[in-house]
C-alpha cells in the first residue's frame, strides 16, 4: 500500500493571495489533472508573463523568438524552451540571444505582477512609501548561470523618475556554473553610488548552494527595501539586506530568470544551447494592499486531517481560512524526499 504524508512548508496549507469566498476544503489524491508551471504556482492569476512566441532556434537571429507579455489565462502556457513544469518547479529558462523589452538588452523569462481584478489582466502599481508592507515570498533555486555567471532571480520595480529597478536581487558566480556555491547582490536604484547619494553596498555576505532551494522574503515599507531569508514554516530567521530611503512609488514585483551582462555583441556572439540561466520556482505569494484587499496569504488552515488513505488517494479536510479561496498542498510518499504540488 503506497501510504502518502501530507506536508506543507507552513506545516500546513496555505491559501493564495487572492481574497475570494472560499470554495472547497476537500482534496482527493490521485486524481489530479496533469501540473502545468501555472498551476503549480497556484494558477498564477495575479502574474503576467515576459518571455517569448516562435520557434527556438539558436542559428537565428533573437533564437528565432519574438518578445511578447503572456497575459492571462496562463493556464495553458508552457514551451520547454522558456517555461515549463518539472519534478515540484516552475523553470524559467533564457538563453543568451533571446529578444528582450525595449526597456532593456538583456533577456528575461519573468513573472511580472497584476491585478487580480480584470482576469489578471491589468497591470499593479503600489506606493512603496507608506506603512503597508509589500511583500513576496518564493522558494526558488538557480540550477545554471549563463557566460556572465549572473541572473535576476526577483526585482522591485518603479515608474518613479530616475528609479527603475529600484532593486534588483541576483544570483552570481561563475560562467555557466552548475554546481557549487553562488552569492547574491543586491543591484539597482538601492545600491547604485552613481544616482542615488545614500546607495548602501550591493553586497550581502550571503551565499547558497546551486540546485538547492532557498526560501527569500522581498519586502518595502515606509520606502525601506528590505530581503530575508526564511525557515521552512516561513518565520524570518536572517536579514541580510536593508536599504536607506528608496522613495518609489507606482511599484511591482518580478520574479523568474533575467539574465545580467549578456546583451553586447560579443557577449551575443557566445550564444549556444548551453549558454543560459535556469531558476525553479516552487512557491510564491504576494502580501499587499492593493492586491487582494491585504489578505494574509501565510494562514495555516486548523482541524487538519488525512483520511481514507488508499494505494493511489487520500482524502484531506481542514477548517476553512477566512477570505481564502485556494489553497497550496504538497505531499510525499513516506520514505523518499521528492514532493507532488498541487
Amino acid at each position: 500500500m503506497e501510504k502518502r504524508t501530507i506536508h506543507n512548508r507552513k506545516s500546513g496549507f496555505s491559501p493564495l493571495t487572492s481574497c475570494w469566498v472560499a470554495l472547497a476544503f476537500m482534496l482527493t489524491i490521485g486524481f489530479l489533472p496533469a501540473q502545468t508551471p501555472a498551476s503549480n504556482l497556484g494558477g498564477l492569476a495575479s502574474w503576467k508573463l515576459n518571455a517569448y512566441s516562435g520557434s527556438f532556434n539558436i542559428n537565428q537571429n533573437n533564437n528565432g523568438l519574438t518578445y511578447v507579455d503572456n497575459k492571462q489565462p496562463l493556464s495553458t502556457h508552457s514551451n520547454n524552451n522558456w517555461f515549463y513544469y518539472s519534478n515540484g518547479y516552475t523553470w524559467f529558462k533564457t538563453y543568451v540571444g533571446n529578444p528582450s523589452s525595449g526597456g532593456s538588452g538583456n533577456p528575461r523569462t519573468e513573472l511580472r505582477e497584476m491585478e487580480v481584478t480584470n482576469s489578471g489582466n491589468t497591470e499593479i502599481y503600489w506606493n512603496g512609501t507608506t506603512s503597508t508592507q509589500n511583500s513576496m515570498k518564493s522558494h526558488k533555486r538557480v540550477d545554471r548561470l549563463p557566460h556572465s555567471g549572473k541572473l535576476a532571480i526577483s526585482q522591485i520595480h518603479s515608474n518613479t523618475g530616475s528609479i527603475d529597478d529600484a532593486v534588483r536581487i541576483q544570483a552570481q558566480g561563475s560562467g555557466n556554473q552548475t554546481t557549487g556555491q553562488i552569492r547574491i547582490r543586491v543591484l539597482g536604484f538601492a545600491t547604485d553610488t552613481d544616482d542615488n547619494p545614500t546607495a548602501v553596498s550591493d553586497e550581502t555576505g550571503y551565499y547558497f548552494s546551486m540546485d538547492s532551494e532557498i526560501y527569500l522574503e522581498l519586502t518595502m515599507q515606509n520606502s525601506i527595501i528590505k530581503l530575508y531569508v526564511l525557515n521552512n514554516s516561513g518565520s524570518r530567521t536572517q536579514t541580510i539586506f536593508t536599504s536607506n530611503a528608496v522613495n518609489a512609488t507606482g511599484c511591482y514585483f518580478k520574479a523568474g530568470c533575467y539574465l545580467q551582462s549578456v546583451k553586447s555583441s560579443s557577449d551575443i556572439a557566445q550564444k549556444s544551447t548551453s549558454n543560459y540561466g535556469l531558476v525553479g520556482i516552487s512557491e510564491i505569494s504576494l502580501n499587499e494592499s492593493s492586491s487582494g484587499g491585504g489578505c494574509d496569504n501565510t494562514a495555516v488552515p486548523s482541524n487538519r486531517h488525512v483520511d481514507n488513505i488508499g494505494s493511489s488517494s487520500a482524502t484531506l479536510d481542514w477548517n476553512a481560512v477566512s477570505n481564502a479561496d485556494h489553497y497550496n498542498v504538497r505531499w510525499r510518499k513516506v520514505g523518499t524526499s521528492s514532493w507532488s504540488y498541487k
